[in-house]
């Protein structure tokens, strides 16, 4: 159950944060809500995910610092869980912002 916990809370940051606009808050309010569940909760590979969205999230707002920061902490936590797919995935998203 703990699971459902932060997958209720990132996708409603996902929605909101591809709404855009006003929603903005909302949506990083929600990522944020994920990030804490999943880190009481001690899902590891969810954590990646929600620090992977909150990555995309402050490239859409043009900060590239922020970008990398949470981008850099979903990589870390994807190589903990040996999941070298979305390592890949996210190492190119990276290079993208330099």
């Amino acid at each position: 159950m703990k699971v459902f916990e932060s997958w209720t809370c990132r996708f409603l940051g996902e929605i909101f944060f591809n709404l855009g606009g006003s929603h903005v808050v909302e949506a990083e309010h929600w990522i944020q809500k994920a990030i804490e569940a999943d880190e009481r909760n001690g899902m590891r590979f969810h954590l990646g995910l929600d620090y992977a969205l909150y990555g995309e999230f402050f490239s859409f707002q043009k900060d590239r610092a922020k970008a990398k920061l949470n981008l850099g902490k979903a990589i870390d936590l994807f190589n903990e869980c040996g999941a070298d797919g979305w390592v890949r995935k996210y190492e190119e998203e990276m290079a993208k912002l330099i």
